[in-house]
């Protein structure tokens, strides 16, 4: 069933539904899905016409049945009253793949989700298969399950397994794509056949999918943040053989919420919550966070603990100038913010462009109205922020604050921008600082300097770093490497690592 396109240009929901031998197809895949899943209420995406969800309550669970196709929802809904289950089941028409569906189910939370037959190939395209799994994982709870089935990517031409149903033969024949350009990489060929004189009745082309190799989608999935507990080829359990056209079963985990020592210390000092508020707090915001931007620090929850405090200069930084004038740039949520301020910080100022991040901080720390510091909402890199013309600075929000600040961080900032624009940050920092401040911080480096996903983002090695803040002009610099395995909970790999940099002016 696709999600991106309805596939009642195909065949109509009941013709669909009747081409299916259910009895057997759930006798075979549900309990195999319901032993994985949880307890609780489970989102069917791409549900067609409800069949996966019916058999789910029979087996207790509730559900909710998305899909693109309105023909599709309607004859599910259908089918719900005369099986008597609109108690336990709910459908709507909705792009699962879309921002509605978060929108729409904004605040919900379900304990699992499934996502059966070819439905991710159906989207047609990486980034919306891509965009498909992250809707889902933002709509999961931690720890929840995720019962997926993929068809492997043929490297040559496959041939589906026929179908009849009332004289018609369904043949699909898998093409893969030539075009380098495309965005998809098969062409479904759907055939109706008339099964007593064998000549085509209906002939559809251009069905494009979106498909996967194991490696492929396990990659996918790690970068959403899934962690895989079990593949197996078909609902039988075998070994996964890696061949053309195999059905592939994925058992999926959202992982748990986890709470570090220094954010819950943190939390208790600032707030007096406990781990079952900062929870409960944590799960009211998610959602808006990640529905503003798809950052992994966010998605790991990577909030819920300062991680300013692991730069190798903090200790010396807060002895020295905590009752001066202190800014963290790009603040997110504020809980670096928060830590300063625990630790004796008395003149603190945070700025993020997304007004939801600092909203959503008051919220999670419980101070609004209370909070101790300044937050205000700017874009670090337009003329809203500091209105520059031949080295001077003549207008912005922060024109009043040239020549303030003793100490401006920046703790995960300079890896999401491009070549120029880290140096446009480094310089405009300066401006800030007085003589003989310090800005420092971390940022995702790589072993070797250059562009990444495309030229959106450039990330520095320790060398290039270096000469950025040289060019600029600070009187002093040190970039080094921070330790892989310390407590910051960034991402490494065998390219990329975490740096560390201090520069006066």
């Amino acid at each position: 069933m696709r999600l991106t396109r309805s596939m009642d240009d195909f065949v109509d929901a009941e013709m669909y539904d009747q081409m299916i031998n259910w009895d057997s197809r759930l006798a075979r895949e549900l309990p195999v899905i319901a032993e994985f899943l949880p307890s609780g209420r489970i989102l069917d995406v791409a549900c067609s016409s409800g069949r996966h969800s019916f058999g789910l309550v029979e087996k207790g669970f509730q559900t909710l049945g998305v899909d693109i196709s309105e023909h599709f929802i309607e004859f599910a809904k259908d089918l719900a009253t005369e099986l008597d289950k609109t108690e336990q089941t709910e459908f709507i028409a909705i792009d699962a793949a879309g921002e509605d569906i978060r929108q729409r189910l904004a605040g919900q939370y379900f304990d699992g989700a499934i996502l059966l037959g070819n439905a991710i190939a159906n989207m047609g395209s990486f980034t919306k298969g891509q965009q498909l799994i992250r809707n889902i994982f933002t709509l999961l709870r931690p720890g929840a399950g995720f019962f997926v089935q993929t068809v492997n990517k043929p490297l040559k031409p496959w041939y589906n397994p026929l179908r009849q149903k009332d004289g018609v033969i369904i043949q699909r024949i898998m093409i893969p794509e030539t075009d380098r350009e495309a965005d998809h990489n098969i062409v479904l060929h759907v055939n109706q056949i008339d099964a007593e004189k064998l000549e085509y009745v209906k002939q559809k082309a251009d069905n494009e999918f979106f498909m996967y190799r194991k490696d492929e989608f396990e990659s996918l999935l790690h970068g959403v943040g899934f962690e895989v507990e079990q593949v197996y080829s078909s609902y039988s359990k075998k070994d996964v053989k890696d061949i053309d056209g195999e059905t592939l079963i994925w058992m999926l985990r959202k992982p748990e919420i986890e709470l570090k020592e220094a954010g819950i210390a943190l939390f208790d000092s600032y707030a007096g919550f406990d781990r079952e508020e900062i929870i409960k707090r944590t799960l009211a915001i998610w959602q808006k966070l990640m529905s503003e931007k798809w950052y992994h620090c966010l998605r790991g929850y990577r909030f819920l603990y300062p991680r300013i405090t692991a730069h190798p200069k903090y200790q010396q930084i807060i002895q020295q100038r905590k009752s001066e004038p202190i800014l963290d740039v790009a603040c997110n949520t504020g809980t670096d913010l928060r830590q300063l301020y625990i630790d004796g910080a008395t003149d603190l100022m945070g700025v993020d462009q997304v007004d939801t991040f600092i909203d959503a901080g008051y919220d999670l720390f419980g101070d609004r109205g209370e909070c101790p510091i300044d937050f205000v909402v700017a874009d670090l890199l337009s003329d809203d922020f500091l209105q520059i013309e031949q080295g001077e600075v003549i207008g912005g929000k922060f024109a009043k604050y040239v020549g303030h600040f003793s100490v401006i961080h920046a703790g995960s900032l300079l890896h999401l921008l491009t070549e120029d624009e880290v140096t446009t940050i480094v310089e405009r920092m300066k401006y800030l600082l007085k003589d003989g401040g310090i800005f420092f911080g971390r940022t995702v480096g790589s072993t070797t300097a250059g562009e990444h996903e495309g030229g959106l983002r450039y990330l520095h090695d320790v060398a290039s770093l270096t000469s950025v803040f040289n060019l600029v002009g600070y009187s002093s610099v040190e970039v080094d490497f921070m330790p892989r395995d310390g407590p910051i909970g960034e991402r490494t790999t065998n390219t990329t690592t975490q740096l560390s940099f201090y520069a006066t002016k």
